[in-house]
């Protein structure tokens, strides 16, 4: 074989290969971090370990860097977990999923950051009903919640006597003063007159 039909051989080998590892590599990934979960009850060490293995095979998995970033607080290392949150909206910033998960974990700690975190959840995934909870429940740690159900009651509250005096004129027309008598009406007779006539001449 000539030398470029070599070359052509190997390379198209190692593409294959390259395919193959790549296509296997999240799936080794999210080995991983199941198997840092699995770990982290006995062998904190070794789950961090493994989170960060499964960071390491597929670098762009979010799902990867939730992972380590439980496992790093749940080891004490909170900034750190919080800066693996970070981490992963910087690489997926249009991914919903790492807005909400960051602006969970500010909850606690910051809810006032967590309000502008989990607005950009909100944003990126409004029909959310579990992302639009979490919103609301940042703005009530925040107070913006509850300033906002005041507004919306004492709104409520005003518009409902301007309905009533919308509604009084047409009451005043059908109620009777105290001491008057009622308007006399005069009433007529819904007989017709060829009636009226038949029972004229009968009696005749």
């Amino acid at each position: 074989l000539s030398p470029i039909r070599v070359g052509v051989a190997i390379a198209v080998v190692a593409g294959a290969l390259l395919a193959a590892w790549t296509e296997w590599q999240p799936q080794r990934s999210i080995d991983a971090s199941e198997q840092a979960l699995v770990l982290l009850e006995r062998n904190p060490v070794a789950a961090r370990g493994a989170a960060q293995a499964g960071v390491a095979r597929d670098p762009l998995s979010a799902q990867a860097l939730f992972t380590l970033s439980a496992i790093e607080h749940a080891t004490g290392e909170s900034a750190l977990a919080r800066a693996t949150l970070q981490k992963a909206v910087r690489l997926q910033p249009s991914n919903p999923q790492t807005w909400l998960t960051l602006g969970q974990y500010d909850m606690a700690t910051n809810p006032r950051e967590a309000v502008n975190e989990l607005r950009a959840a909100v944003y990126l995934n409004p029909e959310s009903i579990p992302t639009q909870n979490a919103y609301v429940q940042a703005l009530r740690a925040t107070g913006t919640a509850a300033h906002a159900d005041r507004t919306v009651s004492v709104t409520g509250r005003k518009s409902i006597p301007a309905q009533n005096r919308l509604r009084r004129p047409l009451a005043s027309n059908t109620r009777r003063a105290p001491g008057r008598p009622p308007a006399r009406t005069t009433a007529t007779s819904s007989k017709p007159k060829s009636a009226s006539r038949s029972a004229s001449t009968r009696r005749v």
